[in-house]
């Protein structure tokens, strides 16, 4: 099976479907990829004539195998697998998903093998968060999204203190200027030409709960996967 439903409208979801995100407000609290990957899911169980609260392994690894078929890049499956899973453990949360992380930790190491690149690589070491300034600790502790794992906090933490460090590193003050923030993503680009990217999106993300007041979205474009030639090989950018 290599086509997938469109997503099933939110106000077609069941009753159980919905009730996990409603806040405290009343009002739904649902990103839009999150909505998207379940709305995907329910609307293939809905076609496959399963019942929507179905959580059956070999239902799901089948819709696994067909949604991998349908998105072109093996990091657009993981990212699509990542929105499921949490979906699938916010609505579902009685259900083991042992298996299902297992299988993904799985997959992760066959088609996604991790860099050869490391931070180590970059040429000083990130600011451990004992370390940040007392202010900047103290909003990324009241502003850090409270359903964020520890996992998850702990990853786009290391991003901001990457940046702490390249400042440290030359021996001055951090700041968010544009500039600033452009000589360190060279300097990235140059020592990590290969995941330079994900950094910069790691960063956007961090800069963006710390100061959601600020304009980051000069950062999208810097974060995208660059497009590799074929034939021309070019060499990192000089720092």
């Amino acid at each position: 099976m290599n086509s997938l439903p469109k997503p099933l409208p939110l106000r077609d979801w069941s009753a159980f479907a919905r009730k996990p995100w409603v806040n405290g407000r009343g009002k739904l609290d649902l990103s839009d990829d999150k909505r998207h990957a379940l709305g995907r899911y329910l609307a293939w169980l809905e076609i496959e004539a399963l019942p929507l609260d179905s959580t059956e392994q070999g239902p799901l690894l089948r819709y696994l195998a067909a949604l991998e078929a349908r998105i072109a890049t093996k990091p657009g499956f993981y990212a699509a697998l990542c929105h499921l899973m949490t979906a699938l453990a916010k609505v579902y949360p009685g259900t083991d998903w042992d298996w299902l992380r297992q299988w993904r930790r799985s997959w992760h190491v066959e088609f996604m093998p991790p860099p050869k690149e490391s931070v180590a690589d970059l040429g000083f070491p990130s600011l451990p968060f004992a370390n940040w300034p007392s202010e900047t600790k103290e909003l990324w502790r009241i502003q850090v999204p409270a359903e964020w794992s520890q996992q998850k906090q702990v990853f786009y933490r290391a991003a901001y203190g990457r940046f702490l460090g390249y400042c440290a590193y030359l021996d001055h003050a951090p700041d968010h200027e544009r500039a600033t923030i452009e000589a360190y993503l060279a300097h990235i680009t140059a020592r990590l030409p290969e995941t330079g990217h994900s950094h910069a999106r790691s960063l956007h993300v961090a800069l963006a709960v710390l100061f959601p007041g600020g304009d980051w979205s000069w950062l999208v474009d810097r974060a995208r996967r660059p497009r590799q030639s074929k034939t021309v090989r070019r060499s990192p950018i000089a720092c």
